[in-house]
Order: C-alpha cells, then sequence, then structure tokens
C-alpha cells in the first residue's frame, strides 16, 4: 500500500484573478486527505505538517476512510512565521515520496527579527542555508517578477522597485525621452538603458536652451516655447502618471501582501531628477495649476506675490518661477551693491517640488494600504538632505512607513529624530570590518535593520559561487549579525532612548538659502549644476559631533513641526540654530519664548536674514533677541581672526585664534546689554544676553573647522 496523492482543503477564492494565491490563516483548520492506493489498510499512519525548513509543526494519526480510501487529517492552523508550509505522511513506518505544498500567511510582519536582507537575488535554492547560518535572513523580490525562490527557501524579504517609473527617472531608458547625451556610444534601442546618460541628456539639452536664450536675450520661464525644456516626462502632478502608477503599484502589493513583506519599496534612488541633481523643475501646465493654487493660499493675492517675489505679473495664469540661472541673474547685481537678496520666485517653487515628492510617496502609501491594510511601504537609497530632489527628510518621513537612506548629511540623526514611528534601514557595501562598529551603531541609534548590498561581486559577496565557500563579508559580519540578531540586539530593541535635553533645528528654507548663496559665490568657476554636500552641511555635521563627542545626545527639531505648532521646544534646555538663515514668523516667535521660558538658545552666525521664502530682511529676525545689529550685506564671506577679551564670561584659549569671524559687519546693539568674549578688530564675537529666564548666545563664528581639528592629536 502506498499514498499517490495529499491534498488540502482551501477555501473558496476569487477565480482567474493573477495575483490571487491560495493563503490559509492562523486560527483555520487546516483538512485535506491523503489518497490511498491498493487493497488493505496501513497498520499506522503519520500525517506530518511541516514548515519550509523543515521544523516539525504538527502530527497526526488522521483518520481512515476505508471506502473511499483516503486519510483524513486535521490541524489547527496555530502558528506561521513563513508562508511555506508542507504535508507529508509516512505509512506502516515507510515515508511517502511526495508532499503537498500550502501557504499560511505569516504572523508576524518580520520585523522583530531585525531584518538583515541581502540586496541580490541568489538562484533558486542556492547557498541560502548559509546565507542564514551567517545571519541574512531576509532578499529582494523585484516588482511582478517570479519570487518563488525567495518563499520557498523560508526568507523575508521586501519588495523593490514597485513603480519607480514615475519618480525615478535615474532607472527609465533615456531614448524613449530624448536624445542621448553626445559621448554616448552604446546601442541605440528604446529599450537601451538610461542610468548615468539620463542625467547628461538633460544637462545637455538645458546647456542648449540656456546659451540660446541668452543669445536671443529671452528668459525660459517667461517664453512658451523655451520653456518645453523643463516639461518633465511622467510628471508626478499630471493625474494620469499617478493613476498609471498607483495601478501598478496595487497590482504589485496584491501578488505579494499574503506572503507578508517587511515592506514594499515603492521606488528606489528616487528624485525629481536623477536622484539630488539640481535640475527638478517642471512647467507643465499640472505642475503650474497647482503651483498656482497653492501660492494663492500664501500670499491671497497677486499683488501681494509681487511685492514679495520682485514681479509685476497681471494675473495668475502669468505666474512662472523662475529658473536657477534667473534667480542667480536677478540677484548678483544685487549682491554688489549690497541690496537685499531675493530668492522667493526660485524658493517657493523649490518648496513646492519637495511637497510634489512627498506627496506622491504618500498617494502610493494610500494605495498600497488600500490593498494590503497591514503593509510597510518605503523609499530606498534615499540621499542626503537637500535643497533638490525632494529630500526634506521632514516632509518625506511623513509619507512612508520606512526609508533605506545612504548615510551622510546627518540623515540618520534627522529621520531618528523627525521620522517618528518610521523605521529605518541602514545599507552597507563591501567587505570592510570597520563597518561592523558602523552596524552596531545604527542598530543602537535605533535602525530597525539593514540592507546590504550584494552585487556578486569582489568585496560584495556573502557567499562565493559555485564553491560554496564562505567569503570575506560573511566571515566579517556574520559574526556580529548573529549576534544582534540573537539576545543583544534584541534587548536593544526594547530599550527607550535617552536624549539629553539639547535640540538643533533642521530648516529647510536655510538649506536653500545658503545653497544658493555657495554657487553664487562659485558662479564661473565652477558648474552649478553639480550636486554637493556644501558648507552648510559641513557646519550642521560638525554640529553634531561637537555634541556627540562630549558624550551628549540630541534631537533635531523640525521647521515644520514647530511652523504647523507640533514641535514643542520646551522639552529643551539648549536650542542650536546651525547657519539657520530663513526662518517662519511663527518659528521666530516660539525661539523668542523659548529663551523667555528659561532656556539657552545658541546661533552661531548669520541667523535668521531672510523670511521662509528666502527674501532677505532689513535686519536679523533674531537681532532684537541677541543684541546685535547685522551687516546691510549678506554674503558667506569671513571675516578675521578671533581674539579673546580680557576679563570675559568665557574663558577662551589660544585656539580660538583659529577661528574667523562670519559677519565682519556685525555689531552689538547699543543698550542692549550683550556683552562679547572675544573679536575679531571691531567685530564682536562669542556674544551673550540675558533675556527673560534664558540667555542667548550669538557665536558669530564657523563650527565646520571641528570636523577636521577633533582629529588632530594633541602632543603632552
Amino acid at each position: 500500500m502506498k499514498a499517490v496523492k495529499i491534498t488540502v482543503d482551501v477555501p473558496a477564492k476569487y477565480v482567474g484573478a493573477h495575483e490571487d494565491r491560495i493563503f490559509l490563516s492562523v486560527g483555520q483548520k487546516l483538512t485535506g486527505t491523503v489518497v490511498l492506493d491498493g487493497p488493505g489498510r496501513p497498520k499506522a499512519c503519520e500525517v506530518r505538517w511541516v514548515d519550509a525548513h523543515g521544523r516539525l509543526l504538527g502530527r497526526t494519526p488522521g483518520k481512515l476512510d476505508a471506502y473511499q480510501r483516503v486519510i483524513r487529517y486535521e490541524f489547527d492552523l496555530n502558528q506561521s512565521f513563513f508562508p511555506v508550509h508542507y504535508i507529508e505522511c509516512s505509512l506502516d513506518g515507510q515515508v511517502q515520496p511526495m508532499r503537498e505544498k500550502f501557504f499560511v500567511a505569516p504572523t508576524t510582519d518580520g520585523w522583530e527579527t531585525i531584518p538583515a536582507i541581502t540586496w541580490a537575488t541568489y538562484p533558486f535554492g542556492d547557498f541560502y542555508d548559509k546565507l542564514q547560518a551567517l545571519g541574512v535572513n531576509g532578499i529582494i523580490a523585484y516588482g511582478m517578477a517570479p519570487f518563488d525562490h525567495v518563499v520557498e527557501n523560508a526568507m523575508r524579504f521586501y519588495v523593490d522597485q514597485a513603480t519607480f517609473w514615475e519618480i525615478s527617472v535615474y532607472h527609465r531608458p533615456f531614448r524613449l525621452f530624448w536624445e542621448p547625451p553626445t559621448d554616448y556610444t552604446g546601442p541605440v534601442s528604446p529599450q537601451s538603458p538610461g542610468f548615468g546618460h539620463n542625467w547628461k541628456a538633460l544637462h545637455e539639452r538645458y546647456v542648449r536652451v540656456r546659451a540660446r536664450c541668452k543669445k536671443e536675450g529671452r528668459m525660459i520661464s517667461r517664453d512658451d516655447h523655451y520653456r518645453k525644456v523643463f516639461l518633465r516626462a511622467y510628471c508626478p502632478n499630471d493625474p494620469g502618471t499617478r493613476r498609471d502608477a498607483g495601478e501598478r503599484f496595487a497590482a504589485v502589493v496584491r501578488q505579494h501582501k499574503g506572503f507578508r513583506p517587511v515592506f514594499h519599496n515603492i521606488a528606489d534612488e528616487a528624485g525629481i531628477t536623477d536622484q539630488s541633481k539640481p535640475f527638478d523643475f517642471c512647467y507643465c501646465h499640472y505642475c503650474m495649476d497647482k503651483f498656482r493654487l497653492k501660492l494663492q493660499k500664501v500670499y491671497g493675492s497677486i499683488g501681494e506675490l509681487n511685492q514679495q517675489w520682485g514681479t509685476d505679473f497681471k494675473t495668475w495664469y502669468d505666474v512662472y518661477p523662475l529658473t536657477t540661472d534667473e534667480t542667480m541673474d536677478a540677484n548678483m547685481p544685487a549682491q554688489k551693491k549690497s541690496a537685499p537678496l531675493n530668492f522667493a520666485p526660485w524658493a517657493d517653487h523649490r518648496e513646492f517640488m519637495d511637497d510634489t515628492f512627498s506627496d506622491f510617496f504618500a498617494e502610493m502609501r494610500r494605495v498600497g494600504q488600500s490593498v494590503d491594510p497591514i503593509g510597510y511601504f518605503s523609499t530606498g537609497g534615499c540621499q542626503w538632505p537637500d535643497v533638490f530632489g525632494g529630500w526634506d527628510y521632514c516632509k518625506l518621513t511623513r509619507s512612508v512607513d520606512a526609508l533605506i537612506p545612504y548615510n551622510g548629511g546627518g540623515n540618520q540623526e534627522l529621520i531618528r529624530s523627525v521620522g517618528g514611528p518610521v523605521k529605518n534601514l541602514s545599507p552597507f557595501f563591501g567587505d570592510d570590518e570597520r563597518q561592523v562598529r558602523q552596524m552596531w551603531f545604527s542598530i543602537i541609534h535605533g535602525d530597525a535593520g539593514i540592507v546590504f548590498w550584494d552585487a556578486d561581486g569582489d568585496g560584495g559577496r556573502f557567499v562565493v559561487r559555485p564553491s560554496g565557500k564562505i567569503a570575506k563579508r560573511g566571515k566579517t559580519f556574520g559574526p556580529a549579525m548573529r549576534e544582534f540578531r540573537g539576545g543583544v540586539g534584541q534587548q536593544m530593541q526594547a530599550w527607550g532612548r535617552a536624549d539629553d535635553p539639547i535640540g538643533m533645528l533642521y530648516s529647510q528654507p536655510s538649506e536653500r538659502a545658503h545653497w544658493m548663496l555657495e554657487s553664487m559665490s562659485e558662479r564661473g568657476e565652477k558648474d552649478w549644476f553639480r550636486s554637493h554636500d556644501g558648507v552648510h552641511t559641513g557646519n550642521r555635521l560638525a554640529w553634531q559631533q561637537l555634541i556627540e563627542d562630549r558624550q551628549l545626545q540630541y534631537r533635531y527639531v523640525s521647521y515644520l513641526d514647530v511652523d504647523e505648532g507640533k514641535g514643542d521646544l520646551g522639552r529643551f534646555k539648549m536650542l542650536v540654530l546651525p547657519e539657520s538663515f530663513a526662518l517662519s514668523a511663527r518659528l521666530v516667535a516660539a525661539i523668542k519664548q523659548f529663551v523667555l521660558d528659561g532656556g539657552t538658545l545658541v546661533a552661531d552666525g548669520r541667523v535668521g536674514r531672510m523670511t521662509e521664502n528666502c527674501r532677505q530682511v532689513e535686519s536679523g529676525l533674531l537681532d532684537d533677541l541677541f543684541g546685535v545689529v547685522s551687516a546691510e550685506k549678506l554674503e558667506l564671506r569671513t571675516g578675521g581672526k578671533l581674539t579673546a577679551k580680557r576679563q570675559a564670561w568665557l574663558p577662551a584659549t589660544k585656539d580660538i585664534a583659529t577661528l574667523n569671524a562670519l559677519d565682519a559687519g556685525l555689531r552689538i546693539a547699543e543698550g542692549s546689554g550683550a556683552e562679547a568674549a572675544a573679536g575679531a578688530g571691531q567685530t564682536p564675537a562669542m556674544i551673550r544676553r540675558r533675556v527673560g529666564k534664558g540667555w542667548a548666545v550669538y557665536l558669530n563664528v564657523h563650527v565646520s573647522p571641528y570636523e577636521m581639528s577633533r582629529h588632530d592629536v594633541q602632543k603632552p
């Protein structure tokens, strides 16, 4: 006698749905039959329920139906950590050669395991046992591509590039949208990959149009014909584009949701253009209509807009933002004459494009939640905080459930501070053993998991194929992964973070103002197209290091939270403003109240010289708080070296001579009661002033040199 067939009973399902997978759920009854062949009855029978790892989850002798020649079995589905399960049996001590596969929706979302995911997809059944032994418990599924090799090997996974065409131009075949760059020598098929050539093609096309406009005395933003250079293919504000993206994304989520992926990655290395390249303009009518509606809510009337922008538009339909080049052209003469700078026609559009980026992900998350209400939705390959591309994390963290950022520019600490429940996963590259420390650093700082770039190349692979030997990367990371995914790391996940009462403002308007000033100062020497870290970013990172090196912890304060009345500054004793150029009226009021209530405010310089739309004001918005008078001209050029004053409130060492004054024209306001501990000639620095119950401290120096000096070894 032998078993010839095993069946699993499943509930009725929709017919013909491509994404339909037959799933059972924990709490249901698992029933089915073992079909027998041959006369007689078995003396002993055992039906076993096992998972994809071969672990025994249940056993039963079953009930023989001699007339139907079947053995009926039943199990209570009381557990499932991986979706793939099997029913197998033995008759009279002989294991039968067949088994039946069925799916049970996992009971957990995988985050409790601290997912360690390798980006590469290894071939079906190839070395997954070795990956799991190293501590790697996840890989990726890609869009709508087959992914049986993932679930069959009992691996957790996330779905990558679920709908990237609309928000990730970097990954699109450039031949579908524009001419190739002049140095492209590859195939000319429309299916040719774009990648690095997309940006070059956009860049070259814009430069040609810019030169033509200059020759003809025209402006791109004011000419119907030349504005076409900024018409974006697959614009995220186009309702048809959003519909197509939503339908594609919904199909991907339906296909995978029963397998409980850790998260669905909406798009990898996204950006309004090529990730964070400074070119994310769009003048299509969908964008302009939406942009104008926002301007009407902000300014109320076309007259107020003209006053703020310095323009003369007759109607809202005439309104177009200035390009970056045009903004520089309009302000460089003003800077030479020490006239007020006005970046508002550019900065307002920058904010709008940031909104466009975050709104797209919010919309896709809404679509995903309509299909899978308990799913997580993310974006990965995230760039540093930036003026271009949409990388305002104060907004983006409101639109997704998880992020995979390239750690730089302080984004890890920024996400931790402003992201709330957003789960962060740091990516790792190569096999440098120094990254083990960084991996622990990430877990201790609250990361929910890690992702390894594994391109099966030197330094990238965990397992060498076809030999199956553990590569250097596996030997380097394996012990640490097993440890933090074991007991120690699990305990860390239950820790509560206790930050010191130090806040540091993150201001996207200030990022914009500083980028424009930096680019204007380099114009003619360097190409403003470049995407750079910038002096402002370096200064903010120096503040991070300055605080951390004193064994203290801080939290970033979102400018957006304070503007919306959600940010409670009262939880801090000290608030740091790292070159916070551009501030809103509400933020200024909150900062002043913070000091009056007993807080200590520390600003390094040039604080509040612009409004939130990057328009220079006559005097600094916080000058009265610090008891100073800012210079009339706003520029990045620094003043002389500092020297300490005798019997000053702040004892200073000779190292103070390594610092330069920021605002060479700064003065202490007469009768303000402010006192300076140092200065550069007539320029005061290290200024403090008692205000209410608190202190306002104005350094008027750049702390960015600390990033390098902290590595200096002091001789005894």
